[in-house]
């Protein structure tokens, strides 16, 4: 096996990486020959152990739970030990704290409570974040 075949198969380096349900499947080709951007924009190197960095997505809602449900839908995919989801909800009721306690095992961290705004409950996501990137 090349060097290329051995990293696509080891989970201990970039975890992000599955051909069979890349949506980069048909330029399996173009990466076995050393192209080394895949999904995700993951750039790992071959020779050296490469460990993707945690990246932490803090998502602030308050009565918002379609858009909720549909943003834990489209994150599963891409949902690995380097990935970590905390909602932060402001004591929403039209059934968002439902939903996050039906779903906890696609979120890392949530919490419902009332807040003094948008910053205020970034804050508190900032708080619980533990990622090396940051995304709100």
């Amino acid at each position: 096996m090349n060097g290329l075949g051995h990293y696509l198969g080891d989970k201990n380096r970039c975890s992000a990486i599955s051909m069979s349900t890349s949506p980069f499947s048909s330029m399996a080709p173009e990466i076995q020959s050393g192209f080394s951007r895949l999904q995700g924009g993951c750039r790992c190197s071959i020779t050296p152990a490469v460990v993707c960095p945690l990246v932490s997505i803090v998502v602030v809602v308050y009565r918002d739970r379609a858009e909720v449900g549909a943003l834990v839908e489209n994150l599963a995919p891409f949902r690995s030990r380097d990935l970590e989801v905390i909602i932060i909800d402001g004591a929403s009721d039209d059934g968002t704290v439902e939903f996050l306690s039906t779903n906890s095992d696609q979120i890392d961290f949530w919490l419902s409570e009332p807040d003094n705004g948008i910053y205020h409950a970034m804050n508190k996501g900032l708080a619980k974040a533990s990622g090396e990137y940051i995304l709100f």
